[in-house]
């Protein structure tokens, strides 16, 4: 019909086109064409869909507070399908598009909510810097796509696979079979969690009032017609309780909630190479219980010629593996003795130190001619240090790192640890990982020495990552040698995943749950976390705030995924060494924090510590005897503090509440009494201090465990 509602025929509308039967049959047949290809994609669902990722799908969309989803052209209409269908059995839920994302959309959703990204190549490019803040938000990622190895895929903690042989277009171009896919997908996840849930018709009828539907479910579930009406509703007001001028801090030394990891390792020791421990700063690691000792840059520049590295230990590649004569262990063996006589357990690196000279002339940091025979040149090491091989010695080293931070660089012509493509090195870890555990199956072997997360910050790290443009490909190296070694045909092992960050506290926390999640979804959930390179500031040397943020650190990171920290460096001659000062040979006021740190240590079992505020960084832990209490104060203030102390054993009369050493910019780890009533006394904390808190008698026994922090 024209505007003036004249009609016209068929022929008169295709113009000089005849309407025939021929043209009947050929529309006929395009159309059901167009359907059979969608209706033969949708039944291939069935086959190829990861149920596992889809019953986790369910859990996050049953369980959050708000859902968003993003896509664009056909896979964004269908995101738009998605956010309805939640609604529609409320589950509070919105389309973001991907513009509106980038630019503040995603401040609807918080941490624990739940966002939905659609792309069937997995590559869109609007896409890529939402995933990447909804995990900074903590925000759990759902991807739909066809390319689970893609950014997206890797990124997101569930992927829902789709598989597209054939759009309905001529061109094969236009998402229309993908989005009846996606659609269907969505359709089915609706469902499922109706079933979750166990969401009732009643429900939905409330919800769906209006059209035909609504009439249908208020007939059939015998709803009558209400008016509706407005009432004005009291307002509401949010109220705080108003903290005085101090703070209060409740320790419960019966309540246990885990143990005390070892956060406080250290990257190599104090050693002078021509003078072992004269200068006594060897004993200060004694003293201070350092339980991990990484060998990792030892002796400086290329492992300083003598010590650790293969190429100083093996220094001719075309030599055989199997006669002690092809090996240089003198330097290292004295290192290892004089660590071992001391009381730390080497960390072993297997590979070669960093070249930061490499622009003039790389020597050690190519990948090796022969992947098996460096894997054998490292079996003769651990024989040598573990089994006795060639006068050897019986330490029982656990941990056998391969390599460190191959990911250093995207560009192979740029990176001073890895001359090689990621592919090369996963070729290495493939080959030398899976050798050494058959021959030593009581070792732990891992890797890589990440160099770690800080593109999930909002923090501009460029400085400390040298280069903004590096911080994508740590993730994507992340990712890709995940899959690698967790893919059927590789199936590597891996006891221990290590990475580096010299990012500020709550960073480090957020990297290290965000490689812990990563690591479970690969199927790793028995791999070790190492945290083995990190420093709270390199400019804040030989300051009692260096000390502060140390002792923080250490306890931030206590209550997080990580199993063991390692702090780089405490060898005198590095600038990044905050422990000792390299001229008077005696400690700065930052390692004070580590032997605090051992306190809780020794006693073994964490208790629970309540009243914590912005800026204090505390951990608490008793053995059933003693009880002790850490606590560092970086509000940049002096703070009033009042402790109180449960679980101490309430018999016994005592004129000292507690023993206190104070590290802070006046004292220096100096010992301090505090008299007072038994279980609650009061003191000052000076900005950027450390204090610790010893309790000597304690309760003997603790009431099973409760959760810290």
């Amino acid at each position: 019909m024209t505007e003036s509602g004249k009609h016209y025929s068929q022929k008169q509308v295709l113009g000089e086109r005849v309407w025939s039967r021929k043209m009947e049959k050929d529309l006929k047949e395009s159309v059901q064409k167009a359907w059979r290809i969608e209706a033969g994609e949708i039944n291939k669902i069935e086959a190829y869909m990861d149920y596992e990722a889809m019953e986790r799908a369910v859990c996050l969309l049953a369980g959050a507070k708000r859902i968003a989803a993003s896509g664009c052209g056909h896979t964004g209409i269908a995101c738009r399908h998605l956010a309805h269908l939640m609604c529609c059995i409320e589950r509070p839920a919105r389309f973001i598009s991907p513009s509106e994302g980038n630019h503040g959309g995603l401040g609807f959703l918080e941490e624990g909510d739940v966002l939905v990204l659609a792309s069937r190549g997995g590559r869109t490019e609007e896409l890529l810097p939402m995933l990447l803040a909804a995990i900074r938000k903590r925000v759990h990622v759902i991807a739909v796509t066809e390319n689970p190895d893609s950014g997206l895929g890797r990124g997101a903690e569930v992927v829902l696979p789709i598989h597209i042989e054939r759009e309905t277009d001529p061109f094969n171009s236009q998402g229309t079979t993908s989005f009846v896919v996606m659609s269907a997908l969505f359709d089915a996840l609706q469902t499922a969690v109706m079933e979750r849930t166990g969401y009732k018709e009643e429900q939905f009828a409330r919800n769906h009032p209006g059209g035909a539907v609504g009439e249908q479910l208020k007939r059939k579930l015998g709803f009558e017609k209400e008016e509706n009406s407005l009432s004005v509703r009291e307002p509401a007001f949010c109220s705080a309780k108003q903290g005085g001028t101090g703070m209060e801090i409740t320790i419960d030394f019966s309540k246990t909630c885990g143990r005390i990891k070892p956060m406080h390792g250290v990257n190599n020791v104090p050693f002078v190479p021509q003078d072992y421990g004269n200068s006594g700063l060897f004993q200060k690691m004694s003293e201070a219980g350092i339980p991990f000792s990484r060998l990792h840059d030892t002796g400086g520049d290329w492992g300083g010629t003598h010590y650790v590295d293969i190429a100083n230990v093996f220094p001719d590649f075309d030599a055989d593996p199997e006669d002690i004569a092809s090996y240089d262990f003198a330097f290292t063996d004295r290192l290892m003795e004089e660590i071992v006589k001391y009381g730390m357990e080497p960390f072993y690196r297997l590979g070669c130190s960093i070249e930061n000279l490499q622009h003039i002339r790389a020597y050690h940091i190519y990948p090796p001619e022969d992947n098996l025979k460096w894997a054998k040149i490292c079996e003769g090491i651990i024989r040598h240090y573990n089994k006795g091989w060639g006068k050897g010695y019986h330490m029982n080293i656990r941990y056998w790192e391969i390599w460190n931070e191959p990911d250093n660089m995207p560009d192979a012509d740029e990176n001073p640890m890895w001359k090689g493509t990621m592919e090369q090195y996963f070729a290495l870890y493939e080959t030398a990982a899976g050798y050494l555990k058959q021959v030593f199956p009581e070792i732990r072997i891992g890797g890589y020495s990440s160099c770690g997360f800080y593109a999930l910050s909002d923090a501009d790290y460029s400085e400390v990552a040298h280069s903004s443009s590096r911080v994508g490909y740590f993730i994507e190296f992340f990712h890709r040698f995940l899959a690698y070694i967790t893919s059927p045909e590789h199936a590597c092992p891996l006891d221990f995943f290590s990475f580096h960050s010299y990012a500020d506290i709550g960073d480090n926390v957020m990297y290290a749950r965000y490689a812990r999640e990563q690591l479970d979804r690969y199927g790793l959930k028995n791999t070790e976390l190492i945290f083995n390179e990190w420093n709270a500031g390199v400019s804040l040397r030989g300051t009692a705030e260096d000390g502060a943020r140390i002792a923080s650190m250490m306890c931030a990171l206590q209550n997080t995924p990580v199993d063991a920290c390692m702090y780089y460096d405490a060898w005198v001659g590095s600038s990044y060494c905050g422990l000792f000062d390299p001229v008077r040979k005696t400690v700065f006021k930052a390692y004070y924090a580590f032997v605090c740190f051992n306190e809780l240590y020794r006693l073994e079992n964490q208790v629970r510590v309540e009243g914590t505020a912005d800026g204090i960084y505390c951990l608490a832990a008793g053995n059933g005897e003693e009880g002790v209490f850490l606590l560092a104060n970086l509000t940049g203030k002096e703070i009033p503090l009042q402790i109180t102390v449960k679980g101490r054993n309430e018999g016994e009369e005592a004129e000292i509440c507690a023993q206190l050493w104070r590290t802070d910019s006046v004292h220096e780890y100096q010992q301090s009494e505090l008299a007072g009533c038994r279980n609650s006394f009061r003191t000052e904390v000076l900005p950027e201090a450390v204090y610790l808190f010893r309790f000597p008698k304690m309760q003997n026994r603790a009431e099973g465990s409760d959760i810290c922090g």
